[in-house]
């Protein structure tokens, strides 16, 4: 059994986790084994993850995220989650956390490995998200990372699907399985630094389905049944009064979420 504290903060504990449960396991080198000069030189090549001390290979830039609800004996739900991280359009400036987050209801072809990562969760009497990100890459998924919990703009994302409060989230998922084919989409909202803007009011926040999350405020939709048509609807329905305010938001947050679901259904990961 492992330690779940150990697993959420330790490198090596998740790494040894992901391989308990029989992920696909990319290339991995540990800092310790290498030059600084070879580990500028990987760095540099931007397709490596550094999470001290472990280097990660990402053989692809095609990631997403495998959203679970552990109820405490079983999962209940699971969503595939795209997210979008660059700030700008185009991929251009920094990478937030989360951007343009797309959400919705699907079981990876990962059975084997949910089983067995269910056990480790039952011995740790664990109960709440798992957030497992994945790389797409030679007709595979590898591990990249497992984290207890899960974002906001994720959580935001899911329970925009189903039109509820995110505080309401946890007990909506928690009894049973809950069958849509809608999708749901979150943006961030944040203030252009060439103006001088004002914190949205409460009441603004309310009127117009916006959260505040750590790296911004998220603007969410829900009720499509396409990557396509859902974010669509976001651009046509996200307030216009926000750009009169000083608040700006990518305008291209489909790019990524069309291009992975592509992927997803020609090579069938979905189950």
């Amino acid at each position: 059994m492992h330690d779940l504290d150990n697993i959420q903060n330790n490198i090596r504990e998740n790494i040894l986790l992901a391989m308990d449960c029989q992920f696909t396991m990319p290339q991995i080198i540990f800092t310790g084994n290498i030059s600084p000069e070879k580990l500028q030189d990987l760095l540099e090549s931007k397709q490596w993850d550094l999470e001290e001390p472990a280097l990660i290979n990402k053989p692809s830039e095609n990631d997403i995220s495998y959203l679970l609800y552990f109820n405490g004996e079983k999962f209940t739900n699971s969503y595939i989650i795209i997210n979008d991280p660059h700030l700008l359009t185009g991929k251009q400036g920094p990478e937030l956390t989360a951007n343009c987050v797309t959400a919705f209801q699907g079981k990876l072809k990962l059975e084997t490995q949910e089983k067995l990562l269910a056990r480790q969760l039952q011995d740790s009497e664990y109960q709440g998200w798992i957030t497992i990100d994945l790389v797409i890459a030679n007709n595979k998924l590898y591990y990249s990372r497992i984290y207890l919990n899960t974002l906001i703009d994720y959580a935001v994302a899911v329970s925009s699907i189903y039109d509820i409060p995110i505080n309401k989230l946890n007990d909506f998922v928690n009894t049973e399985t809950l069958e849509t084919d809608l999708y749901g989409a979150s943006i961030k909202v944040y203030a252009s630094p060439s103006m001088n803007v004002k914190p949205l009011t409460e009441q603004y926040m309310i009127d117009f389905n916006i959260e505040e999350g750590q790296e911004g405020y998220m603007y969410s939709v829900s009720g499509e049944d396409s990557p396509e048509k859902i974010w669509k609807k976001l651009y046509k329905t996200i307030p216009r009064t926000l750009n009169d305010m000083g608040y700006c938001y990518r305008i291209d947050g489909d790019y990524k979420s069309k291009k992975i679901f592509y992927i997803l259904n020609k090579y069938k990961y979905i189950s």
